[in-house]
């Protein structure tokens, strides 16, 4: 009995880095060995160590378009979809999360900052470039 203690704490010590919990508008972005992997959550999630880099992402997180179909934010690399194609370098914010094909992923759209219109302050009338 005394030795079974000390066992259980050590386990318990080591794996409570590697569970993570998300709240219901958030989701985990995970990295694995470099590849984007799919979002997970919400709920309790458990991370491979040493494989996986993991963080949170919420609705409203902004971030830049890197490549096809992946939003970075930070250094996490986040899948997304929209209805429209971004071109890398596009700013753009989270609106929601969905799952497809088993596969969590973000929903996207243009950042505000970045829409095609132009709202002139002198005289009130609004744009399109």
């Amino acid at each position: 009995m005394s030795i079974f203690l000390p066992i259980m704490l050590l386990f318990v010590l080591v794996l409570v880095p590697y569970i993570k919990i998300c709240e219901e508008g958030q989701r985990i972005a995970v990295v694995k060995l470099g590849k984007v992997g799919p979002l997970r959550g919400p709920g309790l999630c458990i991370v491979t160590p040493y494989v996986d880099r993991c963080g949170k992402v919420s609705i409203g997180d902004r971030g830049e378009v890197v490549a096809a179909g992946v939003l970075k934010i930070d250094w996490k690399l986040v899948p997304i979809k929209s209805p429209e194609s971004f071109s890398p370098g596009t700013r753009v914010t989270i609106v929601g999360f969905e799952e497809e094909g088993g596969h969590g992923i973000a929903r996207v759209e243009l950042d505000k900052d970045q829409r095609k219109e132009f709202f002139c302050e002198k005289c009130g009338h609004t744009m399109k470039l």
